[in-house]
């Protein structure tokens, strides 16, 4: 009818349609790890070898032994449609490269899954280039992401070595380096070191009602902070202002952050132990420590000789002991105050596939992650 309440011979229409989620089946597992093995770009797998990984996962849990697999291996694959995701209990989402994305009609469809009562859990070490924290997270109310981890680590040595349990279901984690192993610039480290390590690993800021599952384990947790006779180089600048050695003095550079101390600075080509006089940590943007030293009066020290420094360093990295897998559940309350579960989230930022399973510790966190999924009632 229009305003007058007469009726339209041509009335305007909407289509739409309505999908009844089904649940019909234990869990999908979609792999959105790209095949191509690239090490420049952090690629360190083929895609179907974690493919395969998570598939043995699944499998050995009755479960989830009608499980689905789909390997999107390029960024051009269809992703599944929600009337399709609908069939499943529980999405397994894994990306474990660089260049592991997804499109913004798959976050959608996600997004609308889990509001349907579907259950998500996303691994890899680049989940936040999927958007997730934009589109499920946001929607539960739980966290979102941080920067990822960025802090000067000693040259060769890895940030993230591996994962802390934070709830008490699930085992300590450790890097196998045997699987990372020591593919040139496959991994962001300092100065693209050669070392075996993982990719940049997110931590995140968790919100109200979240366990945080797993706590980001850095090299720090086993460092003494003492480093005795680092090599270190002259300070000939600091942005546009000259400080070249002269008789009696020089400035050094450590390439290290939160420098507590520094005990000795010896100059192994003169023979010649330098007094320190001043140290200044995080000098502008090189996020580097400034030492300046004092000698007997002589010719100046140069820039090729080679400067030994003994120094105490504050040992915890800025991500150390940073939540970095999370899990929530959308709780709902009926008349009687009684709570049933409208859906459940779980992010892991690191990939399980490059944890060490040598004594069933992945397979322990799997299992147990899979029983708090299918928990019938609030957990």
């Amino acid at each position: 009818r229009d305003d007058s309440y007469e009726l339209s011979s041509r009335p305007a229409a909407v289509d739409f349609d309505v999908y009844r989620p089904t649940f019909e089946s234990s869990a999908l597992l979609y792999n959105a790890t790209f095949e191509n093995v690239n090490p420049s770009n952090g690629n360190l797998t083929p895609g179907t070898q974690v493919g395969e990984f998570y598939q043995s996962l699944l499998a050995a849990n009755s479960q989830t032994a009608d499980f689905t697999y789909l390997h999107h291996p390029n960024p051009d694959s269809i992703r599944p449609y929600k009337s399709f995701l609908g069939r499943f209990r529980l999405v397994i989402w894994v990306s474990e490269n660089f260049t592991s994305t997804s499109s913004s009609q798959f976050e959608t469809a996600i997004r609308d899954y889990v509001r349907v009562g579907g259950r998500l859990w996303v691994i890899g070490s680049f989940t936040r280039k999927n958007c997730i924290s934009n589109t499920t997270l946001a929607l539960a109310g739980t966290s979102t992401f941080a920067g990822g981890a960025a802090v000067n680590v000693p040259q060769n040595q890895a940030e993230f070595t591996g994962a802390n349990a934070g709830v008490r279901d699930v085992s300590d984690l450790v890097i196998d380096t045997s699987k990372t192993g020591t593919a040139f610039r496959a991994f962001w480290t300092r100065r693209y070191t050669v070392y075996p390590c993982l990719p940049g690993v997110d931590v995140i800021t968790a919100g109200n009602n979240v366990e945080t599952v797993y706590y980001f384990k850095s090299y720090t947790d086993t460092a003494s902070g003492d480093i005795i006779g680092e090599q270190a180089i002259l300070r000939t600048s600091v942005d546009t202002i000259y400080y070249p050695p002269t008789p009696i003095g020089c400035m050094i550079e450590l390439d290290k952050k939160r420098v507590l101390s520094v005990s000795r600075v010896f100059n192994a080509t003169r023979g010649v132990l330098g007094e320190v006089q001043t140290l200044t940590n995080n000098v502008g943007l090189d996020r580097v420590t400034i030492v300046r030293v004092s000698y007997p009066y002589g010719e100046p020290w140069a820039q090729s000789d080679s400067i030994m420094v003994d120094y105490r360093f504050q040992p915890y990295s800025e991500s150390h002991l940073k939540p970095v897998a999370i899990r929530y559940e959308r709780l709902t309350a009926n008349e009687q105050g009684l709570f049933s579960v409208v859906y459940r989230v779980a992010v892991f930022t690191f990939p399980l596939y490059f944890m060490d399973n040598s004594q069933g510790q992945v397979d322990r966190t799997f299992r147990n992650m899979l029983n708090w999924f299918y928990l019938p009632y609030a957990h």
